[in-house]
């Protein structure tokens, strides 16, 4: 499987292995036109172990990801022509993308030690504040194009202060995924791919920003 991960204009190809996702009531290829039943489908990436290093009194609040709203619904979508998406009825993911990538998002920042907590709800205790855009997440289906799983978001890292919040670090990734063609299991296990590659590439940076400011 071949990855495209773009941040600003660079482009990095990057093998990954991940877990696999899972699609609920069989395979699709078992499903007939006439059948009703549906397929329900779920992301599930893991950092895996821990971080041994873990941040002092550095408390994030990770507020609600925001989506756009042609990708905001359960049902999976594939972009058919330049202006055109096909929702996959009877391909639903099994709750909504804004709860199901929070979730994601949340258990890996707190697995990766740059930060004491990693909390869900408005507190003043939280030092800093991240909000999320998803602005892709979709099946390439065009004639033109490849098949693809297309995978796009957006973060900022804000201070958390009374007066104003104060933008302290923004970055972006958008991952095309090659897959062997544009069904909706196949789709989503290709979007899976695309969001362990940019949560992996999210620390790095991260990392790397902390590394600055916490430097004597």
């Amino acid at each position: 499987m071949k990855f495209s991960i773009r941040k600003g204009f660079t482009v990095l190809l990057t093998p990954l292995l991940v877990t696999a996702c899972f699609s609920f009531g069989g395979g699709e290829e078992k499903q007939t036109v006439d059948s009703q039943q549906p397929r329900f489908y779920v992301m599930d990436v893991d950092r895996g172990s821990v971080s041994p290093q873990q941040a002092v009194e550095r408390i994030l609040y990770l507020a609600d990801i925001s989506v756009s709203p042609q990708f905001a619904g359960n049902t999976l979508m594939l972009r058919v022509g330049d202006q055109e998406y096909a929702a996959q009825a009877g391909h639903e993911f099994i709750i909504d993308p804004q709860t199901m990538l929070g979730s994601q998002l949340e258990r890996w920042l707190q697995k990766t030690g740059l930060f004491s907590r990693v909390i869900r709800q408005p507190s003043d205790s939280a030092d800093m504040v991240m909000d999320v855009t998803l602005t892709a997440l979709y099946g390439e289906k065009r004639q033109q194009f490849s098949p693809e799983a297309v995978i796009e978001m957006q973060f900022f890292l804000s201070s958390n202060t009374e007066s104003a919040r104060r933008l302290l670090f923004q970055t972006g990734f958008r991952v095309e995924v090659d897959i062997d063609e544009t069904t909706p299991g196949k789709t989503v296990t290709g979007l899976q791919h695309g969001l362990e590659e940019i949560l992996v590439a999210l620390e790095q940076d991260l990392s790397d920003y902390f590394s600055r400011v916490d430097a004597p």
